[in-house]
């Protein structure tokens, strides 16, 4: 595998897990107001700020940057403020991740916020191609015959937490 892909896999396994302890609220979110500077050519959009939803855009697997611990740690501990007791992250482990970047065009991985059956926080994962659709299984069925998968079964915290977090 060469450095740049090895690099890219980490760094979205960093920013899952980072992605996941910032859930949002789901009764009252709205599109993030948020300047596109983007300088790797991955969307086609202005600096204006924008509150809207953006269809013209393509991947590169480039998305994304990384933030600094002290944004990270004041960010999860809004959440956790505003979110008592609730979940705080998801673990999922390298292989599903890798399982989803390896389908044919994927160029990263979207997460879905989702209420199980219990009313419990769930994020479902999804591969992206460059155009932004969801790679998606052709049939209901886990037989593996089909190359794309979506994911989830993920280990929540509280329960599984490391104790040393943010």
């Amino acid at each position: 595998m060469n450095h740049a892909m090895k690099y890219l896999k980490n760094a979205m396994l960093i920013a899952l897990v980072i992605t996941c302890s910032c859930e949002g609220q789901f009764n009252d979110e709205i599109p993030a107001t948020f300047n596109t500077g983007i300088s790797n050519g991955a969307a086609n959009m202005t600096n204006a700020p924008i509150q809207t939803l953006v269809t013209k855009y393509t991947f590169n697997g480039a998305e994304g940057d990384p933030i600094a611990r002290g944004t990270a740690k004041t960010w999860t501990a809004n959440f956790r403020e505003f979110n008592p007791g609730g979940t705080e992250a998801h673990f999922f482990g390298a292989d599903i991740i890798k399982q989803i970047l390896a389908e044919e065009d994927c160029v990263g991985i979207r997460m879905y916020y989702a209420l199980d059956d219990h009313k419990q926080r769930q994020i479902i994962l999804v591969g992206v191609n460059a155009q932004g659709q969801d790679l998606m299984p052709a049939a209901q069925a886990l037989d593996g015959a089909d190359p794309n998968i979506i994911s989830d079964i993920s280990w929540p915290c509280p329960t599984y937490c490391s104790g040393i977090g943010f």
